[in-house]
């Protein structure tokens, strides 16, 4: 299967609860900048980017690491069309543009969300 880079998508945000109030409840529009291949040639992870920057907890964020949130739950699925719960990291600009956006060995906190993924109708 081919996987489309600056695949449009809609993220809808479940948790934490505080980011529906301070961001808001409507689904974000984002893309998929790349997609990591396994080793067994399926996508364990996703580098997102929020067409629209949002601010929360005083942090711009727009760009996201995301994996599925479950283990039942598979990333291709998003390129089929279809719905996945996905964990988010927010990860800086300039770690979204190295050369591997997917090392979070840094992270030691920060916003992460867990998310419904789909793709976008246009």
């Amino acid at each position: 299967m081919k996987y489309l880079e600056d695949m449009l998508v809609e993220i809808t945000v479940s948790d934490p609860w505080e980011w529906g109030t301070e961001v808001g409840v409507t689904p974000l529009s984002a893309k998929i900048l790349r997609w990591r291949i396994g080793e067994d040639y399926r996508p364990t992870e996703i580098l997102l980017s929020l067409l629209k920057t949002v601010m929360y907890k005083g942090v711009e964020c727009r760009f996201f690491v995301g994996t599925p949130a479950l283990e039942r739950e598979h990333l291709e699925d998003i390129a089929r069309g279809l719905a996945v719960e996905c964990a988010l990291t927010q990860i800086p600009e300039d770690r979204a543009r190295s050369s591997d956006p997917f090392d979070l060995s840094w992270w030691r906190g920060g916003i992460g969300l867990t998310c419904t993924i789909r793709a976008k109708l246009v």
